[in-house]
């Protein structure tokens, strides 16, 4: 009927936060009873490269500030969607030294754990960009570290961190890829109506 017809452009929207939701039960609570069939096939065949109009590539241009590490970053999808950047300030400089931001707002870094790295004590932070909305999973977001003189910066979008991490898995299938398949999935539909 008529009234079934206006949802037809939300179809694929759905079905991709249903296979979403689906994976990542299956990824965190270890239950992949609803992961279906046709959801794995799809997902071992799909096509994760960029809508038109986006670009997955990741921006790091880090060691100018001195003193300071890229340690890398990771992905926090269990209660909300965030990008985590973890970097290292030698010990003997003061956090309070440092200027942070995120998409050019002023943000305080999180202290995580002191640790040796190259014979180096380093204090390791990190950063959240958190809570990226369904429809802002493809848009880029910039961290940004300086000093006085120099600056770093990371510019990375939460699909183009989780497509890297699937074309680094190569043809193995698990989990972990899925899931990950199955946002970068959910992210193209949903930024379609952004």
């Amino acid at each position: 009927n008529s009234g079934s017809r206006r949802y037809d452009p939300y179809r694929g929207l759905a079905q991709a936060a249903l296979t979403y939701g689906a994976c990542a039960n299956a990824y965190f609570d270890s239950d992949s009873s609803n992961v279906t069939e046709q959801m794995r096939s799809s997902l071992e065949t799909a096509d994760i490269d960029p809508p038109a109009g986006a670009d997955y590539d990741a921006v790091v241009q880090m060691n100018e500030v001195e003193g300071v590490i890229y340690m890398g970053s990771s992905l926090l999808l269990k209660s909300s969607t965030s990008i985590r950047h973890y970097f290292g300030i030698e010990q003997g400089r003061s956090v309070d030294d440092f200027v942070f931001m995120v998409d050019g707002e002023t943000v305080y870094p999180t202290f995580s754990k002191t640790q040796v790295t190259g014979g180096i004590t380093y204090d390791v932070y990190f950063v959240d960009i958190t809570d990226i909305s369904a429809d802002a999973l493809i848009t880029k977001h910039t961290f940004e570290l300086s000093d006085a003189v120099n600056s770093d910066m990371i510019d990375i979008s939460v699909c183009g961190y989780a497509y890297q991490k699937v074309i680094s898995m190569g043809e193995t299938s698990d989990d972990y890829k899925n899931l990950l398949t199955s946002l970068i999935l959910y992210a193209k539909e949903a930024w379609q109506f952004a």
